[in-house]
């Protein structure tokens, strides 16, 4: 696992479905956050303790936002996570369209602010079925989602 500048990784082809899709723009970045085990929004009664899964993502010591909502369910392996075009500049953390009517996918709308050369730092951090003694942090520039992609694979 690593955190730097220098990896870039693109999450479909310019003209796929996923980046289609994805609203961009100069002032916000949009994220697909994964990893191969299912995302868990809503705790299973059955077992003991409580197995949601915590993702908190800022800008620059921002807000926190955990992008886990609901809606997320517990199947969802790809998180497309941007700032949607029906509230611009807000985070209302509900389902982006297509995203969430995909297999092993969700959408969800939080607002990244980004900055043209990169400069800020967007953090992601995964807390594995809520567990905070082995927190997981990545930091990645705020590029604008108008010309970058920033994909996020999480090995938990």
């Amino acid at each position: 696992m690593r955190s730097s500048r220098h990896v870039r990784l693109l999450s479909s082809p310019p003209d796929g479905a996923t980046r289609t899709n994805t609203n961009t723009g100069d002032d916000h970045s949009s994220l697909v956050v994964s990893r191969m085990r299912e995302w868990y929004a809503v705790d299973d009664a059955d077992l003991e303790g409580d197995e949601r899964d915590v993702l908190e993502i800022s800008t620059d010591g921002g807000p926190v936002v955990d992008a886990i909502v609901d809606f997320v369910g517990n199947g969802a392996i790809g998180l497309h996570i941007h700032d949607d075009a029906a509230t611009p500049g807000e985070t209302t953390t509900t389902a982006l369209p297509y995203f969430s009517e995909q297999p092993f996918q969700s959408g969800i709308d939080v607002f990244i602010p980004a900055s043209a050369d990169g400069s800020g730092t967007i953090t992601v951090t995964n807390l594995p079925r809520g567990d905070t003694d082995d927190p997981q942090t990545l930091n990645v520039p705020n590029w604008p989602s108008s010309t970058h992609a920033i994909s996020i694979v999480l090995n938990d």
